[in-house]
């Protein structure tokens, strides 16, 4: 089985509130036009954990996997 590593962030605002959280894999395509699409939005991306992803239930979750 292939170990795929994602990296998991929270998506704010310029004002600091959370609209939910990511997780994307490490130099896929989709990462990166996920990414981009955000911030061209003029929203931050935080750099979370694993479990915080997971325990996040506030919102909404984008998965490429």
């Amino acid at each position: 089985m292939e170990n795929i590593v994602y990296n998991y962030f929270k998506v704010s605002d310029e004002n600091g509130e959370t609209y939910g959280v990511g997780a994307a894999e490490v130099g896929s395509k989709n990462e990166i036009m996920l990414i981009e699409g955000l911030l061209e939005l003029n929203y931050s991306l935080v750099k979370i954990s694993k479990q915080e992803f997971e325990d996040y239930d506030e919102g909404d979750e984008i998965r490429n996997f």
